[in-house]
């Protein structure tokens, strides 16, 4: 035993030496931290720029490969630079965004000999998400949430007394970003296959002047509520690349605060914000909710923040009013988890093309005006495409809170005789029924305060989502013409092909002349006339189909806007991005030049199309696969030199990558297509845990 050790430890000090060598052989400007996440690129991209020097001149060159999820992926060599006793490098290997992990390992070259002289795990290639305000998106999180995945980071310990600038998974104990914050990770990873990096910087009982404090030398001023979130955004290397900005503040100057120069101090802290986050997708402004202080400036505090999309670009609202378990001033679990899931829908559509579209938005009111020179019923019309309900009352508790006694007429702050008789839902109006003629110049719908909490009723729409609420909006008089008859529409689709939509309408008993726009760089390139010729539109819709203008068909990704011309709203489902070759890839593999197959998109989410033409009477099957061999799905279709497209819905958990073949006799022409299957969250309640299966169904149609 006692020679067995001798041994061992002789060996011990051979390798020691070496190995010591090698890890204090690179002295790094640039290289990955532990957990790092890299912003992707429009490219779906992220370079990862390593660049250091090797402390000996004896060295030629340096190489790394490239590790995805535990296989060699890519490999680098690139001869150094000598200066001195130094020798300096620089490799840019490129990553993939999307649920996997990276790993490098760097080699120093001399001769036919290398050595390791460093590594680094788990590295990913993402999105950004911050989160700035007070306590209600602060990041601390109650003891029963636990919730923790490799692919939700956060950078620095924005929530502890002791920061620190280290990469973490979210959720960690030096890693908080909150229970909305990770769910909002959770689902976009779940969803769309994309690792996150969330950073909140919100601190409970913060004012908006605290967060104004901005250090015009140094705005990066960790010393400044401002500075630290930017600080740790900066030392993050994402500062640059925010996918969505999310602020919620406003209970300290709606509760006990004050409420006035709020608009110049966030119209102020926007500026701050477009300087410090350039490139910012798009920024979430929460209108917060009722409190039981009675400050006379709070309902107008929130009709700001209401108006905020149309007073800053890239911005949209989200009203918290009538959110779960309120207890007047923060929210319990459930609050939290509806939180996040209202605020990741629009997320998703905005970032991510997700096809939930439809009512996710909070109704904002558009205008409001008597429906009669009697001045007997007032109009409040929402936005195009809102279908709000009608509910009179409720009761929470023992306690009936009825809606007609929380809509003021010429509000002033103090409470007001019940005078609207009734209520009703029409597409996106409310219709009131006034107990007499009024002649009120303005609507308010909540008072500016609430004893306790109050759990409704209020103004929704069919997904549940509550109003906005508003204050002293003008009431126009009866118009002289009928008003606009048309509600609202959706951009469904654009692709290289075709693009494809439907507008509703007042129905009719014959079509009305709709024109329809296409928008590209700000210019009209395209017009079409919507009918009801489509099928599976509901009364009062009308269909809109037409080729993509061949000036969109020049190589490059091109945003594409679809309005109707005299309405001039932007359908819900857009924009939409085609992305057309200049010239046809060629589709078939060799010898099968006369059967054309092509996939799109890729990556596919929720729908798969697949186009073929199949030469004379030859019969074609079709097949998806997954990588394993196993069959997903099985079709057969006749050739008759006709085009076919089939469109493949997909609905289930996950992503995947699967193989989609179309063969005649022994010849088939592969396509390789990640599938990112959508899950529906549809429903009032959102199953966490819930994971179903893969589905697949298709229709065809001749072309």
């Amino acid at each position: 035993m006692k020679r067995t050790s001798t041994v061992l430890g002789w060996i011990i000090l051979l390798i020691l030496p070496s190995a010591a060598v090698a890890q204090g052989l690179v002295k790094w400007q640039q290289w990955p931290a532990a957990l790092q996440l890299y912003p992707r690129d429009e490219q779906n991209k992220a370079e990862v720029p390593l660049v250091g020097q090797l402390q000996s001149p004896t060295y030629t060159h340096v190489s790394v490969w490239v590790y995805q999820n535990g296989t060699r992926w890519k490999y680098a060599r690139v001869s150094v630079t000598s200066n001195g006793n130094q020798a300096t490098f620089q490799l840019l290997p490129t990553i993939d965004a999307g649920l996997n992990l990276y790993r490098f390992e760097v080699f120093a070259i001399r001769g036919k000999d290398s050595v390791r002289v460093d590594s680094r795990d788990d590295i990913v290639c993402g999105d950004v998400i911050l989160f700035h305000g007070q306590s209600n998106i602060t990041g601390y999180y109650p003891d029963d949430y636990f919730y923790r995945n490799k692919f939700l980071r956060t950078f620095g310990n924005s929530a502890s007394a002791r920061p620190d600038t280290l990469w973490h998974l979210s959720n960690e104990r030096d890693g908080q970003v909150g229970r909305i914050g990770t769910e909002v990770q959770r689902l976009i990873m779940e969803n769309f296959g994309m690792p996150t990096c969330l950073i909140n910087g919100a601190v409970g009982g913060t004012s908006i002047k605290s967060h104004l404090e901005r250090n015009p030398a140094n705005p990066a001023d960790p010393k400044t509520l401002y500075g630290k979130l930017l600080y740790l955004a900066r030392k993050a290397g994402v500062a640059h690349k925010v996918k969505a900005f999310v602020w919620r503040q406003g209970e300290n100057e709606a509760g006990g605060g004050r409420a006035d120069g709020y608009e110049l101090a966030l119209r102020t802290l926007f500026d701050y914000w477009q300087n410090d986050y350039p490139n910012v997708g798009k920024f979430y402004i929460a209108q917060v909710s009722l409190l039981p202080e009675n400050n006379p400036g709070a309902a107008q505090l929130r009709d700001f923040q209401r108006r905020t999309p149309q007073l800053f670009p890239r911005t949209e609202a989200i009203a918290t009013v009538g959110l779960a378990a309120y207890d007047g001033v923060h929210y319990g679990a459930e609050g939290h988890y509806q939180f996040a899931l209202e605020l990741y829908r629009l997320i998703a559509r905005d970032g991510y093309g997700s096809p939930d579209v439809d009512g996710i938005a909070s109704p904002a009111i558009r205008k409001a005006y008597y429906r009669t020179a009697e001045k007997k019923e007032v109009v409040l019309e929402f936005e195009p495409g809102a279908r709000m309900v009608w509910k009179q009352d409720t009761v929470v508790k023992g306690k009936k809170t009825d809606l007609r006694d929380l809509i003021y007429f010429d509000y002033a702050g103090s409470p007001q005789a019940r005078l609207i008789e009734s209520g009703s839902a029409e597409r996106n109006r409310i219709i009131l029924q006034l107990a007499k003629p009024l002649a009120a110049q303005t609507i308010t719908y909540l008072p500016n305060s609430y004893p306790g909490s109050l759990n409704g009723p209020f103004l929704k729409n069919r997904r549940g989502m509550r109003a906005f609420t508003f204050h002293n909006v003008a009431i126009s008089e009866a118009p002289t013409a009928p008003p606009d008859t048309l509600y609202g529409g959706h951009l469904e689709g654009a692709r290289c092909d075709s693009i494809w939509g439907w507008v509703e309408a007042e129905p009719r008993t014959a079509n009305p002349f709709i024109t329809v726009e296409i928008l590209a760089n700000n210019a009209v390139i395209g017009t079409v006339n919507a009918a009801e010729s489509r099928p599976g539109l509901e009364v009062g819709q009308y269909g809109f189909r037409f080729p993509t203008p061949d000036a969109l068909k020049d190589g490059k990704n091109q945003v594409i806007l679809v309005r109707v011309r005299g309405h001039n709203f932007q359908l819900t489902g857009g924009p939409k991005t085609v992305n057309c070759p200049k010239k046809s890839p060629i589709l078939a593999t060799p010898g099968l030049e006369a059967l054309t197959v092509s996939t799109y998109p890729n990556p596919a989410q929720g729908r798969l199309y697949l186009k073929l033409f199949i030469p004379g009477m030859k019969t074609a099957t079709l097949r998806i696969t997954d990588l394993a061999g196993r069959l997903v799905w099985q079709k057969t279709v006749p050739g008759q030199n006709r085009v076919h497209e089939e469109v493949i819905e997909l609905s289930g958990a996950g992503t995947q990558t699967v193989l989609v073949t179309a063969q005649i006799d022994n010849r088939k022409v592969v396509r390789k297509v990640v599938v990112v299957r959508y899950v529906s969250l549809n429903s009032e309640r959102f199953f966490p845990f819930l994971r179903a299966g893969m589905k697949i169904t298709g229709r065809v149609s001749a072309v």
